[in-house]
């Protein structure tokens, strides 16, 4: 169960000095923000502004290199699964890759949020077999 909010006007999603870097590049460089329950808020930005690694962190995708990010009190890199449960991505472009087979797509959106291997196949194959995916 999530921690109990005091009070309505206190942010749902807190990023504070976030800072993600690969190698030398710096993608996300001291970002700090909150937002609020019920607000709708819209993350823009030109190409390589680091929009979408900062969505990564948030999602416990990518831990991040400096700084802390809260949702809805847990600790993204030390509650990763908590907020996991709490939040989902919707994204404008195809989440799948071409060039692996659908059960690979699957294993590897699992992999991705934890799941043991072998549970992990074994999800796979139900969910293939009920949608008629056999010899994916």
């Amino acid at each position: 169960m999530p921690p109990a909010r005091g009070k309505l006007n206190e942010p749902i999603i807190v990023i504070e000095d976030l800072v993600k870097r690969f190698g030398d590049s710096t993608a996300v460089d001291n970002l700090s923000l909150k937002i609020f329950e019920g607000e709708l808020f819209g993350l823009l930005g030109p190409n390589g502004a680091g929009k979408t690694t900062t969505i990564n962190v948030l999602c416990g995708l990518f831990k991040p290199t400096g700084g802390k990010v809260l949702v809805d009190g847990f600790d993204v890199q030390k509650e990763t699964s908590k907020v996991k449960s709490l939040i989902g991505v919707c994204t404008q472009d195809n989440a799948v890759f071409k060039y692996i087979t659908g059960r690979e797509n699957v294993e590897l959106f699992g992999s991705l949020y934890g799941l043991p291997k072998e549970k992990l196949r074994r999800n796979a194959s139900t969910l293939l077999n009920r949608l008629g995916f056999n010899g994916c």
